[in-house]
């Protein structure tokens, strides 16, 4: 009996590590809760990411892990009831770090009883990304406060629309809001004498 078993030990072992090989490709992290949100299961690689070995978490509510981002502490735990995807959870790491994953997971419920059993999912460390996201905005935000603040007039045109213009350019063709140009034929806030030359210029015709 013992040369029947063994074999099928050595076989679960094999095909459970194929999954974790397998989870580690698919997402960051693969997690399990019981029907209190307890971790049942949770794979290795949140020690690379948030410092901590597995069984240090297994036992814990999810919820005490981390938090929805827009989701209170009240509804949070209807979220794990019905299958959702790419929702934003925030958990902090071994070191009090925040991170930020993209979280998706399913329901489990009894086939037979309808019982609900809790959930499986996933979840994706989206941290790098999102600082990189908004250092770009931040990065725009100053750029355009020093565009709009400059004392030199300046203009972004499309085809034949203004676009852009700051202040500096209001006061130059002596509009009383930068809203008054947007929309406007450049063409039309050059001199009479210069608009030939411009057309040319515009069109490439001649260099500037």
């Amino acid at each position: 009996l013992t040369s029947l078993i063994v074999p099928y030990q050595a076989r679960i072992v094999e095909l459970e590590q194929r999954l974790e090989d397998l989870t580690r490709l698919v997402s960051d992290l693969v997690w399990d809760i019981d029907p209190d949100l307890r971790l049942s299961y949770i794979s290795e690689r949140v020690f690379d990411i948030l410092g901590f070995i597995p069984r240090e978490l297994v036992g814990k509510s999810i919820l005490e892990l981390g938090t929805f981002e827009d989701e209170g502490p009240e509804s949070a735990p209807k979220v794990f009831r019905q299958a959702f995807r790419n929702r934003r959870f925030v958990i902090l790491d071994k070191q009090s770090r925040a991170h930020t994953f993209r979280i998706s997971g399913i329901p489990v419920f009894d086939l037979k009883t309808g019982t609900y059993l809790g959930a499986r999912g996933t979840a994706d460390d989206d941290t790098d990304r999102r600082t990189a996201e908004q250092a770009l905005r931040e990065g725009e935000r100053r750029y355009r406060m020093l565009v709009e603040r400059s004392p030199h007039a300046m203009l972004v045109v499309e085809g034949r629309a203004v676009r852009f213009a700051n202040a500096a350019a209001a006061t130059l063709f002596g509009a009383a809001t930068t809203e008054q140009l947007i929309g406007l034929d450049p063409s039309l806030l050059v001199d009479p004498s210069n608009r030939e030359k411009f057309a040319l210029v515009r069109t490439g015709h001649i260099a500037t």
